[in-house]
């Protein structure tokens, strides 16, 4: 950790600032677009609490550099489709990365620098994303992980956190299915699913997808049959696993 630490407060942090100054400073509009883009949807009326099955949703993944975006790691991909959409809608976009890419990461997700550095900067992609998802529920799995790295790169960003709902797939299948493994590659074992690429975002997306589609159908035959409940119920689980 503390190397970790002193690589980013003397290379990666530094890195990313003059990184940070010269894309702002050659694409301002494109940034100030995103600050627009993040205070209209944060301006949209919240999804109403309606029943589960009828609320929209966004399934979306991230791949990053490593796990600690407050120790410098960046997104350097993103995938996102609409849930129960037809025809399917997805979205996916590789992210440029200040920090270069691992060699651990690049074996895992098939991601090389080369790939990376054509892709879009973060302000771009992110009012691309909210084009898209506009003001559906966000899902993830787990949300805990791919909702924080994002707020963390909006503030690096300087950009206003986008404030949108969220319900954790991972939380959910933690409150509906307790002492199973409730990893995406969990599910895949235990309900016989399609094996298909992993750590591509917009494959893992898409496995969410599947395995979301299977707890709503739990969770609406329980006693959770509403949108924001159930919301504070996955939160509670998550607090209760912080707590252990």
């Amino acid at each position: 950790m503390w190397r970790h630490m002193t690589t980013y407060l003397l290379k990666d942090r530094p890195n990313f600032i003059r990184y940070r100054k010269k894309w702002i400073t050659e694409n301002k509009d494109s940034w100030l677009y995103a600050r627009k883009k993040i205070e209209e949807i944060n301006r949209l009326p919240l999804p109403a609490n309606c029943a589960l099955e009828k609320a929209d949703y966004t399934i979306f993944d991230l791949e990053t550099t490593g796990f600690t975006a407050p120790l410098g790691d960046e997104i350097i991909s993103i995938g996102a489709l609409k849930f129960e959409s037809t025809p399917l809608e997805t979205y996916y976009s590789l992210v440029q990365s200040c920090k270069p890419v691992p060699p651990v990461v690049s074996s895992l997700t098939g991601l090389t620098e080369t790939e990376t550095s054509k892709g879009t900067a973060f302000p771009e992609m992110l009012s691309q994303f909210l084009d898209f998802t506009k003001n559906r529920v966000l899902v993830a799995h787990p949300a805990s992980f791919d909702v924080p790295f994002m707020e963390i790169m909006c503030r690096k960003w300087l950009l206003p956190e986008v404030k949108l709902p969220v319900l954790d797939s991972f939380q959910l299948a933690e409150l509906l299915f307790p002492g199973k493994d409730n990893s995406l590659d969990g599910f895949l074992r235990r309900f016989h699913m399609p094996v298909i690429e992993r750590h591509h975002a917009l494959n893992d997306a898409k496995i969410t997808a599947e395995i979301f589609s299977v707890l709503l159908n739990e969770a609406a035959s329980t006693k959770y049959k509403s949108l924001y409940s159930l919301i504070r119920e996955t939160n509670a689980v998550a607090r209760k696993r912080r707590r252990i």
